[in-house]
């Protein structure tokens, strides 16, 4: 008897363990949407006509429970005072069957850089909207990697430089790609797409630096139009598409084919969707690229046939809208730029890494050069699942990504003496904190690019010659 009381007694404990058990489990149920789009921009001073616009497509395609839209903005300073009721201050907007719900969420000075508001905005959005998918949205102007990508500020009330990308003319801030990263962390969500709908952010040092915090990064190296994205596309793919992949597939060519369609093919346009399960690979190839390549560089006599040949090929025969060449000019140009332009501070370019790679390797004759442009190739052909470009020159047979490339007295330059306020004075020391650099380590080659001016001609026995153009000479 005392036996089976004493089995009975232990049922009974081990029912009990397991009654409590079960009330304490919460049972997660998954999200019915797809995807929850989140904006965040600006009308950045000129660009308030297209923000509505881009809003407004969104609105259009109409509330699907399947795709969430809900968009964090601020208009300019000056649309701001003249209509205060329906532009003032920071706005919130949410699709519903109703169309876009517009709330006042903040004042004027709120700070769009500051990444502790962008985790907010995020992690604020993934409680309220609730989705199996995210999808980030920086909506404005954008730029190259240059001396306006400060680190991470610490206090955010007081000024501080920013990059141009969500650009507010309010505060006169942008978010640098180091602010942008520390948001994302902060945020505690990991995006499944970063769309940057904003002009030459899609270069190799900005997708390294956000790799670990976003599965897909969407994004032009060309200047974006000024159309923006067509969001109305972008819901209609992702609410016939559950899978990212698959709703890009059919996004990313519709988009630059409207552009093309609005504005003709005479200006280059990309759109470009990296895959950031095989960033680690293609930046570990391209390590191997600039090994060698920096070790061949600093192999050339300066004055050689062989150095101003080098010069020859990594110049850009492109001019200004005036019909001016470039600081860094020559006829025989191989590099192809997406924007090449000084702002009077940063001289930074971007070139299409991948055009750039294989044309020096082919050109110069050098096999393993060539040989590991091939490997970066089949490489990048996955990190770069879908591609789409107008507008380029026959030989850009694919647009990948860009990459820094800009002389040595720039990239060195000390921007202290401009009184700008900047914590790191000096583009190289900035360029260091990227963790690209880190580990390809391509400041080697920038900080001793002293590129010259150069030519060709023939000599009096019929051979070719290489020379540097003087600064008097066309």
């Amino acid at each position: 008897m005392k036996r089976i009381f004493l089995f009975l007694l232990a049922t009974c404990m081990i029912l009990v363990a397991c009654s409590d058990h079960e009330d304490d489990v919460t049972v997660v149920t998954e999200p019915e949407a797809d995807y929850t789009v989140m904006l965040y921009g600006c009308g950045g001073g000129n660009l308030d006509a297209s923000l509505v616009y881009n809003l407004s497509q969104a609105e259009s395609y109409g509330y699907t429970p399947r795709v969430q839209f809900t968009a964090k903005v601020k208009y300019s300073a000056s649309v701001q005072e003249s209509d205060e009721e329906n532009y003032g201050g920071t706005r919130l907007y949410t699709l519903t069957e109703d169309g876009l719900d517009d709330e006042k969420v903040a004042g004027q000075g709120f700070r769009l850089d500051d990444p502790q508001n962008i985790a907010d905005f995020i992690s604020e959005t993934v409680k309220r909207l609730p989705a199996k998918h995210y999808v980030l949205v920086l909506w404005n102007h954008g730029n190259e990697f240059s001396i306006w990508d400060q680190p991470v500020a610490g206090s955010y009330p007081e000024k501080v430089a920013g990059r141009e990308a969500v650009v507010d003319d309010n505060t006169q801030e942008g978010i640098s790609i180091f602010e942008l990263e520390e948001g994302l962390k902060r945020s505690g969500t990991k995006i499944d797409l970063l769309y940057w709908d904003v002009c030459l952010m899609n270069m190799i040092e900005n997708l390294y630096q956000v790799k670990d915090n976003v599965s897909y990064v969407l994004g032009a190296a060309h200047l974006t139009s000024g159309l923006g994205g067509n969001y109305a596309q972008l819901m209609y793919a992702l609410d016939n598409h559950p899978d990212v992949l698959e709703a890009m597939k059919e996004y990313v060519p519709a988009t630059v084919t409207n552009w093309n369609n609005a504005e003709g093919a005479y200006n280059g346009k990309d759109l470009t969707l990296c895959d950031m399960n095989y960033m680690d690979e293609v930046v570990q190839t391209i390590k191997k690229y600039i090994d060698a390549f920096v070790e061949l560089h600093d192999d050339l006599e300066p004055g050689s046939q062989d150095d101003l040949g080098f010069d020859y090929l990594t110049g850009t025969s492109q001019r200004n809208y005036q019909g001016e060449k470039y600081t860094y000019y020559s006829d025989g140009g191989l590099l192809y730029y997406f924007y090449d332009d000084c702002d009077g501070y940063s001289y930074s370019s971007s070139v299409d890494l991948y055009s750039a790679f294989n044309r020096l390797g082919n050109n110069m004759l050098d096999g393993h050069l060539s040989g590991l442009a091939t490997k970066l190739r089949i490489s990048m052909d996955k990190m770069l699942p879908v591609r789409s470009c107008a507008g380029v020159p026959n030989y850009i047979d694919r647009v990948s990504v860009g990459l820094l490339w800009m002389d040595q007295r720039h990239f060195t330059r000390d921007y202290s003496v401009y009184e700008l306020g900047f914590t790191v004075p000096v583009f190289s020391q900035l360029y260091s904190m990227l963790k690209f650099d880190q580990v390809t380590g391509w400041s080697r080659f920038l900080k001793n690019n002293m590129r010259k001016n150069v030519s060709v001609r023939e000599t009096e026995n019929g051979s070719y010659e290489f020379y540097e153009i003087k600064e008097n000479e066309d």
